[in-house]
């Protein structure tokens, strides 16, 4: 499996995963060539190998990369040779890319591996600013430019949080990469669910589509669909994907019993 983190910098993509990796042990994150300057820490390969753009240029030519992007003054880019070894391990690879690359990497990879695209967004672009500051980050100005267009591409992923504490997240998260159709609950009878909705949605979905999200929250292991679940229904039987925003929200998950069972 491949799980794609994705959003604004800042947001908290690596600090997630590091927290993720002390309970799961076969979760790797694959490292990226990048024409980057290293921060202060930073450890060659952990998760990023800083190359020149000239030898990043020698890479493209060499047709090295799986996918690659500029991005912020600088490229970034995934290695096919990384990639493949890997996965031949068993592990759960997981990285931190723009949300351009992450098209891009799940189109060319989904036939080789299951493919799980989350993004992760944040209450307000004030308070990424401030992730920004507190990290030492230069370029601020030139991040937070992207900030609205890449919020607005969350709707292509499966998954969105708001990464608003990192327990939470982490946890939400670790349940989320094990989840199937099976482990979706609604609070209506599936029978009672409208059959003229469902065939509009796959309709909107065959035709490549991207629908807004459908509401979800984690909770006592369940993950229960809020609303739109004639959409989520759609999605399931086209084999289409639509994008789950998961929500903090006080439920009762006794009252989310029915199962999908279609």
């Amino acid at each position: 499996m491949f799980v794609i983190m994705s959003g604004s910098s800042g947001v908290g993509k690596n600090t997630v995963i590091k927290e993720m990796q002390k309970t799961m042990h076969n979760l790797v994150l694959m490292p990226t060539y990048t024409t980057r300057e290293k921060r202060e820490g930073e450890v060659e390969g952990l998760p990023y190998f800083y190359i020149s753009k000239e030898v990043f240029q020698d890479k493209i030519k060499n047709n090295e990369f799986i996918e690659y992007e500029f991005i912020h003054n600088n490229y970034y880019g995934s290695s096919y040779k990384i990639f493949d070894e890997y996965l031949q391990k068993g592990m759960i690879l997981t990285k931190d890319i723009g949300v351009e690359g992450a098209q891009n990497l799940s189109q060319k990879m989904k036939e080789h591996t299951e493919m799980l695209k989350i993004f992760l967004s944040i209450n307000k672009k004030s308070e990424l600013k401030k992730r920004l500051i507190g990290r030492g980050e230069k370029n601020i100005k030139l991040r937070l430019n992207r900030y609205k267009y890449e919020q607005k591409q969350q709707n292509k992923f499966d998954f969105i949080i708001c990464n608003i504490d990192l327990e939470a997240t982490t946890k939400i998260l670790k349940k989320l990469i094990t989840v199937g159709e099976q482990d979706y609950y609604f609070k209506k009878d599936l029978h009672k669910l409208s059959p003229y909705k469902v065939k509009y949605y796959i309709n909107k979905l065959t035709s490549g589509k991207t629908l807004k999200p459908i509401k979800i929250a984690v909770c006592d292991e369940k993950v229960c669909v809020l609303k739109d679940e004639e959409k989520l229904v759609a999605s399931f039987l086209c084999k289409k994907p639509v994008a789950k925003m998961v929500v903090y929200k006080n439920i009762n998950p006794d009252k989310y019993c029915n199962k999908f069972d279609l």
